[in-house]
């Protein structure tokens, strides 16, 4: 009689309370569902990177957008010879720039106040250019000095190139034409810094032929090399680094 009693019990409290009875049912569904889910995840792979690059199930990522170029560095060692004379030939671009002597006219034509502007904004440039590749300061702020004449010069304005750097056969970058020449464009100022940096230990003084000494060495170095108009180019450049005092940064 008590069993059917409970029985009767029992419907009655299911009756009465079905909506409270589902509800919890369902929340334990649930919660048992996200822990199902949060153990598999546990199981899963790390990331896409856990696959290795040429499994046939890898998910082929986007190319990253390729910013800037910069000089590739060339091979060291015997047998380079040829090679960094087959670019200096290309080089030689007095005859677009005109030659180092009317360069350094139009420079000392432009008013001090523009040189030191120029100077204060890429000193720290050049400083960290030195540091990086043993290249000294004031030849690096002399040379963008002279070359692109303070930064007014038309390469600057189309494509801040403050050292004249023309296209090689290795530049994927993008390019200016001047004087019906082709030369290099850069995003910024500093790219164009760096790049020189790599010109001049890659192609111009390949392995261990970057020049020894002060910036006077690097100079006459630079002449001999045809960089920045060649014949007078060093006497030039050593006047813009002595009247600025431009050696002080190199230490």
């Amino acid at each position: 009689m008590e069993n059917k009693i409970s029985g009767i019990d029992l419907k009655l409290y299911f009756r009465s309370n079905w909506i409270k009875i589902a509800l919890a049912l369902l929340l334990l569904f649930i919660i048992l569902k996200k822990d199902l889910s949060f153990q598999i995840n546990l199981n899963a792979p790390d990331s896409l990177e856990s696959v290795p690059p040429n499994s046939e199930h890898s998910v082929p990522l986007e190319k990253p957008v390729k910013r800037e170029t910069f000089t590739e560095a060339r091979p060291t060692g015997k047998g380079n010879e040829s090679i960094v004379s087959s670019v200096l030939d290309q080089f030689d671009l007095s005859g677009v720039l005109g030659s180092s002597s009317n360069n350094s006219d139009e420079f000392w034509a432009l008013e001090t106040p523009v040189h030191e502007a120029f100077i204060r904004r890429f000193v720290h440039v050049a400083e960290n250019e030195n540091v990086k590749y043993k290249i000294p300061a004031s030849v690096i702020l002399g040379n963008a000095l002279l070359i692109s004449r303070a930064g007014e010069h038309p390469l600057v304005k189309q494509g801040n190139n403050h050292f004249a750097l023309p296209c090689t056969k290795d530049w994927q970058g993008e390019t200016a034409n001047y004087k019906g020449e082709c030369f290099r464009k850069y995003e910024n100022a500093w790219t164009s810094f760096r790049d020189h940096s790599l010109y001049l230990s890659t192609y111009l003084f390949a392995g261990n032929q970057m020049p020894k000494g002060d910036y006077k060495q690097w100079a006459k170095a630079l002449e001999n090399a045809g960089f920045g108009g060649g014949k007078g180019f060093a006497n030039n450049l050593v006047r813009i680094i002595e009247h600025y005092q431009l050696n002080k940064f190199d230490d």
